[in-house]
């Protein structure tokens, strides 16, 4: 059922019992959010915010089964979060990825970064997740519940912050640092920032800066997962980036080449 499906809904169980019917929460939370849009249309709509212009933020992010990641294309800023173990395998990777998108453009609107009438690019290898950016009519039952917990979220973080909102799908290849992010935990910040550096200095930002996730979005994350069964137990072993596999830093130097010296021309 839809978001106004759940509303008609209610208007026809009313119409059946005399006009009283019982407002389920996933109805509840429809009407909060409609009553949000009624304020902001109330306050009047900046034409700058309906219509196509140049995005003044442009975010790229990533996830994989254990894990999420992403950074802002103009200032570097980076993050990303492991997803505990007993925490995996709640969710299709599709909602993984659209959860990554909303976190990052959480990131800036909770920093104070994403002004008054910005325009936000969300871009995502994910076709699923770019397009959930723009969807509106998820169901309320547990396949689409997370789904439609964060299209809420994200309509709320952009409403409340004044701006515009926008997704493009691209390729994977394209999205090397996010992807890095999402899966490269064994590397610490640095030595993973130099390592995209090196590998991707086509796709790596000026001053990219890997920064820890807010606690409070880490406990509303964690609380969301947390609301769906686990569908089996993790029993494999992560999968990292195919660039860092074997690098783990703790040589600090190359083995010597040195001459072979045969043993009899050695002088005793």
């Amino acid at each position: 059922m839809t978001l106004y499906g759940r509303l008609y809904k209610d208007l026809y169980r009313a119409k059946k019992s005399l006009r009283w019917t019982t407002v389920q929460p996933s109805e509840l939370e429809d009407l909060l959010l409609h009553k949000t849009f009624l304020f902001y249309a109330n306050r009047g709509v900046s034409l700058n915010n309906i219509s196509y212009r140049k995005p003044t933020h442009i975010y790229r992010s990533d996830a994989s089964e254990f894990g999420f990641g992403g950074y802002n294309v103009a200032s570097g800023e980076s993050w990303r979060w492991e997803i505990p173990v007993n925490l995996r395998l709640r969710t299709s990777i599709n909602s993984l990825e659209f959860i990554a998108c909303v976190i990052t453009i959480w990131l800036d609107i909770i920093r104070g970064v994403t002004k008054k009438e910005d325009c936000i690019l969300s871009q995502a290898d994910n076709m699923t997740a770019a397009g959930w950016l723009k969807k509106s009519n998820f169901a309320d039952d547990s396949d689409e519940f997370i789904q439609l917990s964060m299209a809420r979220k994200l309509a709320n973080l952009v409403i409340n912050s004044e701006s515009c909102i926008y997704s493009q799908w691209f390729l994977g290849e394209s999205n090397s640092i996010s992807d890095s992010l999402s899966r490269d935990f064994h590397l610490n910040p640095t030595h993973l920032c130099s390592l995209l550096y090196f590998n991707f200095p086509s796709q790596s930002p000026f001053g990219l800066n890997l920064q820890p996730l807010p606690k409070d979005i880490v406990l509303w994350v964690t609380s969301l997962l947390q609301s769906r069964p686990q569908t089996e137990p993790w029993l494999k072993e992560p999968q990292r980036s195919n660039f860092t596999r074997g690098k783990d830093f703790n040589s600090t130097c190359g083995q010597l080449e040195l001459e072979k010296i045969p043993i009899s021309t050695v002088l005793i």
